[in-house]
């Protein structure tokens, strides 16, 4: 059985704030594949991508990148294949303790606070998909919405 998980990317493109020159923005994500998943592992099915916040030429302002919650919650999102489901969740961190969110619910974000970069800013996203569940066989897919704030 496989199934991936998809990352919509939103590049939303708001007028910068007046202490920023960036002429170029851009806003990029990877997919996360789980791959194949094994009902019977003794361990959660892994993977990682990246979202990358990228200034062209000038200097990017300070920011925050938030994930939708897809299908689900932010405590519980979920793959769907048809009526069939499968939980996983999007984290900030590779040990999987904070989830990425929009800040609210315990949910983190990520960014840059006060400080401001030339170039691109890129961020891993971990995937964790939950072990012992019993999916019926098939693709399943999410869509996650990025959303940069400055």
């Amino acid at each position: 059985m496989r199934f991936e998980t998809l990352i919509a990317v939103l590049a939303m493109l708001w007028p910068l704030p007046a202490g920023a020159i960036c002429t170029s923005f851009g806003v990029s994500a990877t997919t996360l594949d789980f791959g194949v998943y094994d009902p019977g592992s003794a361990s959660p099915t892994q993977s990682n991508g990246s979202v990358t916040v990228q200034c062209g030429i000038g200097v990017l302002p300070s920011f925050t990148v938030s994930l939708s919650k897809g299908g689900g919650s932010y405590a519980q999102r979920q793959l769907v294949n048809g009526t069939d489901r499968l939980d996983y969740n999007l984290y900030a961190d590779g040990a999987h303790m904070m989830v990425w969110g929009d800040g609210t619910g315990g949910t983190v974000t990520q960014g840059l606070s006060g400080l401001i970069t030339l170039g691109a800013t890129t961020y891993t996203v971990y995937g964790l998909a939950d072990r012992g569940q019993h999916p019926a066989p098939g693709m399943y897919g999410d869509t996650i919405t990025v959303t940069v704030n400055f």
